[in-house]
């Protein structure tokens, strides 16, 4: 049943990375085209705003990805100095640490975003796009690393 469930989430943090790399194409094209247009005398008023927004968007869809194949930041010239077992003491803590660091996270994430919902603000620039979807992405993100996370955590001690 867990590996059902972790082979469904890992799909879906794969199609979120190809979302990500998408969205990081397109930052490029309309970074390009703004510098083309902009030579040209006719600056746009909306591609710093997109491509902003289509940045925040690519890290959030991509933080899952990176953690599936461990690619995030750590200091691994220390762990490896360390016995397995200790290891694996190490690896129980840092999980637990990125637990309680999410969890509050996706938690006030949903929160911002629902208010933002609710309240129908604005961004304040010349395209007035609704922020709670430029929000949702947050807590989406987090919900997706942390259930990634529990089911790696979970794994360490299934594992022998």
């Amino acid at each position: 049943m867990l590996q059902a469930i972790g082979r469904i989430i890992d799909r879906i943090i794969d199609g979120f990375a190809w979302l990500g790399g998408f969205m990081l194409c397109s930052i490029i094209f309309m970074a390009s085209f703004e510098s083309i247009v902009r030579y040209l005398g006719y600056p746009t008023s909306w591609t710093l705003e997109l491509t902003e927004y289509a940045l925040i968007y690519s890290v959030f869809l991509g933080i899952s990805y990176a953690e599936k194949y461990g690619d995030h930041i750590r200091v691994d010239f220390f762990i490896d100095l360390l016995t397995r077992k200790t290891k694996k003491y190490v690896e129980i803590f840092n999980y637990i640490c990125i637990i309680l660091f999410i969890i509050p996270m996706t938690y006030y994430g949903f929160k911002l975003w629902f208010k933002s919902f609710t309240t129908g603000v604005l961004s304040p620039t010349p395209l007035r796009v609704p922020l709670f979807w430029i929000q949702l992405i947050f807590p989406i993100g987090m919900a997706l690393m942390f259930v990634k996370i529990l089911l790696k955590f979970i794994s360490l001690f299934r594992v022998r």
